[in-house]
């Protein structure tokens, strides 16, 4: 469901990259939900792929993005399977 792809310390087999950011590609099927976990001091921003879902009250479709701060978990629910980009960078 989530997958790491760039971290700074090369964890899971993820790609290496001299900052502290984490990018996630995350797919979800219709009806599917999934929690996020949200350091403190770390700022979310979210790139919808494809489909539809929504987190937190924020409804995204298929080329939509937002910016979440100030939370310490996302909720995501998936209306239509979706793929999706999690960028989780500090503030």
């Amino acid at each position: 469901m989530l997958q790491l792809i760039v971290s700074p310390d090369s964890e899971d087999g993820s790609l290496k990259i001299n900052q502290d950011a984490y990018l996630y590609k995350m797919q979800l099927l219709s009806e599917q939900s999934y929690s996020y976990t949200v350091k403190p001091k770390r700022v979310i921003y979210l790139h919808c792929i494809s489909g539809v879902f929504n987190t937190n009250d924020i409804i995204l479709n298929e080329g939509g993005g937002a910016e979440i701060s100030d939370v310490s978990r996302l909720d995501f629910n998936c209306a239509n399977n979706a793929e999706v980009l999690v960028f989780d960078l500090p503030v």
